[in-house]
């Protein structure tokens, strides 16, 4: 077995076929004239350049994407995007501290989150205690109970800002998201600035391609891992075992930790009943919540959307109440052949409304995926003016992906879409997955474990956080220095707070 940079020896098991999980690039068949971008990413597809992605684009520059003219911008929005929603606005306003005056629904949220998210980004350990202490609100809860909107308004801001009851979930959840899609004016995104996307020239994949490349220890796939537990339930430092459906030469390996980075529904039809957890844990993993997300992808005869729509759309979004909710351009492709093949995202939903178009993804030629396809055309003729015949005689090829639904998520084939925590769940169930088990051997890492939901700057920190707790267990002083130069500013769980939590890890504390 082969050492890392820190001197340790390591495995990593994968039970699906490939690397990289919820950074997904599906790529459709290759033309004859492979001169355009044949693919859309059915995962993580976009990053703002803030302070909280600082750990997103240090691993672009050691992966050498930016040198390589991978890193493109994202376009967020553009000139033409629709709204097609049922026309009612209000006359709120509200004005942003660099003066910028925001009305309707921006200016509702802005007055609800901002005050928030500035003490986010001033200090976050501070900020997150402050938003804490509005945890066991909802965002529906918040917005009636303290604000005091009507009951018709939140309902219209949640159709406008997002999607169907996603307004049902913490608060907290809410805050959070807005910070990484919106963030404050200060040093890291100054006033009066539009924040900064990117993207990755080639699909988000080329990140984990040219990650698996650069390890030289390669993942072990097709090794569904059933069991964790420890091997000596009575020592002080017990050593670790796993069992991998279908390979019986691993019940004979012994591991001095276990990283557990598997979704937490997969770890829920694991056997722990050994594994140390404590009542808390075993809580925290069946009950913290995760969001339903359905992507549609069809690759047309052409980018009509830049030929021929009116207006044309290079980039952006469009948005609707209709049943495939959000319809995302490519930032990419703009200098493809005039007569090229377009790929385009018809669909993009989550929460409810993923779950009820999710029903109908039941695989290529279904009678259930044809009646999908009818509703996309239907709402594009809509959104875009074109007889829906007119977008099915487009089409060459589509590809629809339920995350929600797959065997390597509990929920089907790749993970669940991301963590969404329900009102309460950050300050009562969230931290028992930030300290190890087993006593100090196991340890849970992913973007669940971290503040940073759906981000892959989550599962980042967490991993660099799970790092930290074996350098500790292990009383590693001169590796806890080197790793620490890497960990710097994000996560809650640092510093002190990092240490007491692994400590309770350790002596099976509770909160």
């Amino acid at each position: 077995m082969q050492l890392d940079r820190f001197g340790l020896q390591y495995e990593i098991i994968e039970a699906s076929g490939r690397h990289g999980g919820r950074v997904y690039t599906y790529h459709f068949e290759t033309p004859e004239t492979p001169n355009f971008h044949n693919y859309y990413d059915v995962g993580a597809m976009r990053f703002p350049r803030t302070k909280i992605m600082d750990a997103v684009f240090k691993l672009f520059g050691e992966l050498d994407l930016d040198k390589d003219g991978k890193i493109i911008k994202y376009i967020m929005n553009a000139p033409g995007n629709i709204q097609l929603f049922n026309d009612k606005y209000l006359t709120f306003t509200y004005t942003k501290p660099n003066g910028e005056v925001l009305m309707g629904v921006e200016a509702l949220l802005a007055d609800a989150y901002d005050p928030f998210k500035e003490k986010l980004v001033e200090n976050f350990e501070k900020g997150w205690e402050y938003l804490m202490e509005y945890d066991n609100h909802s965002a529906r809860t918040y917005l009636g109970q303290v604000k005091g909107y009507p009951f018709s308004v939140i309902a219209w801001m949640e159709t406008m800002d997002s999607s169907t009851l996603s307004y049902d979930l913490a608060f907290s959840e809410t805050v959070i998201d807005s910070l990484d899609f919106d963030y404050p004016s200060g040093p890291n995104n100054p006033s009066g600035t539009v924040m900064e996307w990117a993207c990755v020239d080639g699909g988000t994949q080329v990140v984990t391609d040219r990650m698996a490349e650069k390890i030289n220890i390669k993942p072990l796939f097709n090794c569904r891992v059933t069991a964790i537990a420890m091997d000596d339930p009575t020592s002080h430092n017990p050593g670790m075992k796993i069992s991998v459906q279908g390979h019986p030469e691993y019940e004979g390996k012994r591991y001095s930790h276990v990283i557990a980075t598997a979704p937490l529904s997969c770890m829920r039809a694991m056997d722990l009943d050994q594994a140390g957890l404590d009542y808390a844990q075993n809580q925290a993993l069946r009950c913290l919540g995760y969001g339903a997300a359905i992507k549609v992808g069809i690759k047309f005869k052409t980018r009509w959307w830049e030929k021929t729509s009116t207006p044309t759309m290079l980039g952006g979004v469009s948005s609707t109440d209709r049943p495939s909710r959000i319809v995302v351009y490519p930032s990419y492709g703009f200098d493809d052949p005039q007569d090229a093949n377009g790929v385009l995202m018809a669909s993009y939903c989550w929460t409810q409304d993923a779950l009820r178009l999710g029903s109908l993804i039941k695989g290529k030629g279904t009678e259930e995926e044809k009646i999908l396809l009818d509703i996309i055309y239907k709402d594009l003729a809509e959104i875009h003016g074109q007889e829906p015949q007119w977008y099915k005689d487009q089409t060459v090829d589509y590809h629809a992906h339920d995350w929600y639904h797959d065997q390597y998520s509990i929920g089907g084939k790749h993970p669940v879409a991301y963590a969404s925590f329900g009102p309460g769940q950050f300050s009562n169930l969230y931290t028992e997955l930030t300290k190890p088990a087993a006593k100090g051997n196991l340890h849970f890492a992913g973007e669940a474990t971290s503040t940073h939901h759906a981000w892959i700057v989550g599962a980042l920190e967490s991993v660099d956080r799970a790092i930290y707790e074996v350098f500790v267990k292990e009383q590693r002083d001169d590796l806890i220095e080197e790793h620490a130069k890497n960990w710097e500013e994000g996560e809650v769980e640092q510093g002190y707070q990092a240490a007491l939590q692994c400590l309770r890890g350790i002596l099976g504390l509770y909160s």
